[in-house]
């Protein structure tokens, strides 16, 4: 059975040093990843809680892992070394068994974590404090993932027909693909110049980059992805103040139908899948 262990350096605001040690192979390979969250304070104007950075490093540590762990047709095991700032909660056996347990459906693989005691790193978004209220009725808002494809705008519109006093935090995932991020922030533009503009902001949260070369993108299937984006949409929901994160779907991705006779398993999508939201 294939191994590898990821062991993280603090996700501050500078690069991140990351070991990825082949247990089959035994090697070794070092390289450097970043996270980008300011818009979460330039545009929202809230200050990231220790507990909320926390989730959005443990969304982009998966994330990393699952890109640069080999995908296979059998169950390997991934380890993932974190430093977080709260390791009394995410050590404890409630929260580990939660997060192997959902990172198997989606994967299929083995995930175990570690968590250590952050040093003190911390990104700006968590160091300002808040000095503007947004609007007049800031409990009044639905806080959405945010793709930038069909079925994120028609959601969001049909909810800013339905909802007209409702202000809609939008939340955008960034990727590695240059066309997907442009497209997310020109449709953002284009509905900030639209008449639903001041009910509406976007915010992107850009994914972890790796700063060298020598480590290859293994995994082209991102079976974790959808987990990692669910992990940090919730996050920002929390932020929020708010108990509830919308993801607009349509009807074949929500009832998780395949999109070929010949899917099984894991070729099947699980993005939406019920026990995925649950």
């Amino acid at each position: 059975m294939d191994e590898f262990t990821y062991q993280f350096s603090p996700l501050g605001n500078n690069r991140a040093s990351i070991v990825r040690t082949d247990h089959q192979k035994d090697n070794k390979i070092a390289f450097e990843a970043t996270v980008s969250d300011q818009q979460i304070l330039a545009r929202a104007g809230r200050q990231v809680p220790p507990i909320i950075a926390d989730l959005m490093d443990i969304g982009g540590a998966v994330i990393i892992a699952d890109r640069f762990t080999p995908r296979r047709q059998y169950q390997g095991i991934i380890n993932v070394a974190l430093p977080v700032r709260n390791p009394h909660i995410f050590e404890s056996e409630h929260v580990q068994c939660a997060l192997g347990s959902v990172l198997h459906h989606y994967t299929n693989d083995q995930w175990n974590f570690s968590f250590q005691s952050n040093d003190g790193s911390t990104r700006i978004a968590e160091q300002q404090h808040r000095f503007f209220a947004r609007t007049e009725d800031e409990a009044n808002v639905d806080v959405a993932l945010f793709s930038g494809g069909v079925d994120a705008l028609a959601g969001l519109t049909h909810q800013l027909l339905a909802k007209p006093d409702t202000f809609f935090s939008l939340i955008s995932i960034g990727t590695g693909n240059p066309r997907i991020h442009n497209l997310q922030t020109s449709l953002a533009e284009d509905l900030y110049r639209s008449e639903y503009g001041d009910r509406i902001q976007h915010i992107m949260v850009d994914t972890p980059r790796r700063k060298n070369r020598q480590i290859k993108r293994l995994n082209s299937d991102y079976r974790a992805r959808a987990f990692a984006f669910l992990v940090i949409g919730s996050a920002f929901s929390l932020l929020e103040e708010q108990d509830t994160l919308y993801v607009y779907e349509n009807g074949i991705g929500a009832i998780n139908l395949p999109f070929r006779a010949s899917e099984e398993g894991l070729d099947h999508s699980r993005n939406v899948h019920p026990l995925s939201l649950h």
